[in-house]
C-alpha cells in the first residue's frame, strides 16, 4: 500500500482510527518513513502518545541520532565519529590528486583522536590554501589515513576508503 501525502495535515487520532490518506500533499513536515513503515504497525499506547506529542508540537518524528563511530578499515581502531564531520569550502567530501597523480577522496573532520600526526607541517602542494598539512596515521596500526591541516581552524582530511563507519 503506497500513501501519497500532500497538502493535508496529519492527525494522529485519524491514524489510530485507520483513516487512509489518498490526497497528494506538498508541504508535508513529517518524514515519509513515519507513514510508510509505522502506518502498517499499530504502535503501543506509550509509543503512540510520544508520536502524538511530537506531531502536535510540530516536530519531525525521527529516531534519536546516535553517534556513529568511524574506524580504521585496517585494524578497526576508533579514529573519529560522525559528530566530527565538517564542511570545508562548502563540502565535507573532496577529491584531489597529489603531485604523483594519485587520486584521493577525502572527508573533513574537526578532530580525529585516533590519528597520530607525523612530519613537519608544510604549505607545499596543500589542497587547502592557508593550511599547512602533515600526515595523519592510525595511532594503532600506522596506516596512512590522510592529513592534518594546521591553520586558524585546523582539521583532518581523511581518506574515505581507509575508513569504515559503525
Amino acid at each position: 500500500m503506497n500513501l501519497i501525502l500532500r497538502n493535508m495535515r496529519f492527525d494522529p487520532e485519524d491514524y489510530m482510527r485507520g483513516i487512509s490518506y489518498h490526497t497528494a500533499l506538498p508541504d508535508l513536515h513529517y518524514p515519509l518513513k513515519f507513514f510508510q513503515i509505522e502506518a502498517f504497525q499499530k504502535p503501543g499506547e506509550k509509543e503512540f502518545e510520544k508520536l502524538k506529542q511530537q506531531v502536535l508540537r510540530g516536530k519531525e518524528h525521527e529516531e534519536e541520532k546516535e553517534e556513529k563511530l568511524i574506524l580504521c578499515a585496517n585494524c578497526r581502531h576508533k579514529i573519529t565519529s560522525s559528530e566530527e564531520i565538517i564542511e570545508i569550502k562548502g563540502r565535507h567530501r573532496h577529491i584531489f590528486n597529489n603531485p604523483h597523480g594519485i587520486i584521493f577522496e577525502i572527508g573533513c573532520f574537526s578532530s580525529a583522536d585516533g590519528c597520530a600526526r607525523q612530519g613537519k607541517p608544510t604549505l607545499e602542494f596543500t589542497w587547502f590554501e592557508g593550511f599547512a598539512w602533515s600526515f595523519a596515521m592510525c595511532s594503532k596500526c600506522h596506516l596512512h589515513l590522510g592529513w592534518h591541516y594546521a591553520g586558524e581552524n585546523g582539521f583532518f582530511g581523511l581518506i574515505l576508503s581507509h575508513l569504515i563507519q559503525m
